[in-house]
């Protein structure tokens, strides 16, 4: 791109060479810059894991477990906004896990309005007894092999595994809660809720 046009002009007079007129101009071209922010500060963002919003009166593809649920879950059903979903969280990371979904009435601010939208939305694995702390793990008796063990004996056990890691879970202590869900898919290979919780550890690990 031209830039800039410089114009000289000049009378000379020599004895020999007579009087001359002088006449030059100059051509300046402007020069390429560079970028101000290089293209490696414009790197493509980390992909997040997509929530796909419920939409009222359809039936949804799969329940929200409240109880292992994070805030863009909650967020992605209907009435729930944002902040209604932090609190949530907040509320469950602090006294526990819920027991039955009527326990959500019992987040400050939450209404029975809202309940009754999500309701038919949310389901909850629930603990049978609801333990203090988050640091509490029920012992398990793992002397017997799943062969010697009666059908009663063995949801039992997978019981105790799902709820120590979730308790695990919620601590973010994700590799653990791992090899507790595998012992669960050693006993039943296609338990969902197990698949689906340690798919969500490794999301936490691979950040």
């Amino acid at each position: 791109m031209l830039n800039r046009i410089d114009f000289d002009y000049a009378f000379q007079a020599h004895e020999v060479l007579n009087n001359q007129h002088v006449f030059s101009a100059s051509l300046r071209w402007g020069e390429k810059r560079e970028s101000a922010a290089p293209t490696e500060y414009y790197k493509k963002p980390a992909a997040r894991r997509r929530v796909v919003p419920v939409v009222p009166g359809e039936k949804p593809a799969e329940l929200t477990d409240i109880n292992t649920a994070e805030v863009a879950d909650f967020d992605a059903l209907p009435g729930i906004g944002k902040v209604t979903a932090v609190r949530i969280v907040d509320y469950r990371n602090n006294t526990g896990l819920f027991t039955a979904k009527e326990d959500l009435l019992k987040v400050p601010r939450f209404t029975k309005k809202q309940f009754e939208k999500i309701k038919d939305y949310i389901t909850v694995t629930a603990p049978s007894e609801k333990p203090a702390g988050l640091e509490y793990v029920q012992p398990v008796q793992e002397k017997k092999t799943e062969k010697e063990l009666s059908p009663e004996e063995t949801e039992k056990l997978k019981k105790q595994l799902y709820f120590r890691g979730l308790k695990l879970y919620q601590a973010k202590k994700f590799a653990q809660a791992i090899t507790e869900f595998e012992k669960i898919l050693e006993i039943d290979p296609s338990h969902p809720q197990s698949l689906r919780i340690i798919e969500k550890c490794k999301q936490e690990l691979g950040r």
